[in-house]
């Protein structure tokens, strides 16, 4: 017979009844991954969550632009 996980579930409140892995949890409560060591891999984390470039730094600074222009365009809309 093997661990079990033991976290207790949310909806019931019984303890987890899968099987524990190494760190004493099942994959479903956090015992598939640990996270990135090394630098090269904690680089490659770092790369592979650069999916779109959504929150670049220079498109940030865009939207910052563009919504003071709007602010701006309000302003002087409901000043008349």
């Amino acid at each position: 017979m093997c661990r079990k996980c033991g976290a207790k579930a949310k909806r019931t409140g019984q303890p987890c009844k899968m099987p524990a892995m190494k760190n004493g949890r099942c994959f479903l409560h956090g015992g598939r991954s640990t996270g990135a060591k090394t630098p090269e891999g904690k680089e490659r984390c770092r790369q592979a969550a650069f999916i779109h470039g959504f929150y670049v730094e220079e498109n940030l600074a865009e939207w910052r632009r563009v919504g003071a222009w709007l602010r701006e365009i309000n302003r002087r809309v409901k000043g008349r």
